[in-house]
């Protein structure tokens, strides 16, 4: 029956004041003490530090789009309002008296529908005008709303579409981190500390305990 090779330090290839590196940082403090003498809190804390297991990385989750909802700004109509207020008033003012005084004179429908149509033509015109300028600016107005959102939706559509590729890359550079964050963690779980040499070792292979993230291969 095989007998397995006792861990030693590759270093000094000897056992005796070699620890397992999780139970020097669970402790807080070391308990291994080769002359007797137990090393201060002090010593011990900060050789714990410096066998700190890895922290793992937090990649930035991509940050959500800001859509653009912007719209066209509204024509400039108070013009337009003006002229037909004014022209409308103005056709009640001249229609209606017109229409009165004929009615009283008696002067006849032939008169009447002269004098009517006078007015119709001196004030309705305006108002036609008017109201033909404000619906030619209005259509306008629409035509370029219609464009502004067009444009909005397509810039939308395609910054949603980078969004979510930027998303998937994150998902999957997210789920290699944790697999080698695992594996490093794992490696950390049985490495090995040498207080002689001062050097944190797996296997054959050794570096300080500043280099240890060489030999956990993380980050």
């Amino acid at each position: 029956m095989s007998q397995t090779s006792p861990i030693v330090c590759p270093r000094c290839r000897l056992n005796d004041q070699i620890q397992k590196v999780r139970a020097i940082v669970s402790a807080g403090t070391s308990t291994f003490h080769s002359s007797g003498i137990r090393p201060s809190a002090q010593a011990s804390t900060d050789l714990s530090k410096r066998l700190a297991a890895p922290e793992k990385r937090n990649l930035p989750k991509p940050s959500s789009p800001a859509l653009q909802y912007f719209s066209e700004p509204a024509p400039e109509t108070g013009c337009a309002y003006v002229v037909m207020l004014l022209a409308g008033v103005s056709f009640v003012i001249g229609v209606v008296p017109v229409s009165i005084y004929d009615l009283v004179q008696q002067i006849g429908w032939f008169s009447y529908l002269i004098s009517l149509g006078g007015a119709v033509v001196l004030f309705g015109i305006p108002f036609a005008v008017a109201w033909l300028w404000w619906a030619n600016i209005m259509a306008k107005y629409a035509a370029r709303e219609n464009l502004f959102r067009a444009r909005h939706a397509e810039s939308n559509k395609q910054m949603e579409a980078s969004h979510e590729q930027a998303l998937a890359r994150w998902q999957a550079a997210t789920t290699e981190e944790t697999r080698r964050y695992d594996a490093a963690l794992s490696r950390w779980n049985v490495a090995y500390y040498c207080h002689r040499d001062d050097c944190v070792f797996l296997g054959s292979h050794f570096v300080p305990p500043e280099r240890m993230s060489e030999l956990l291969a993380y980050p």
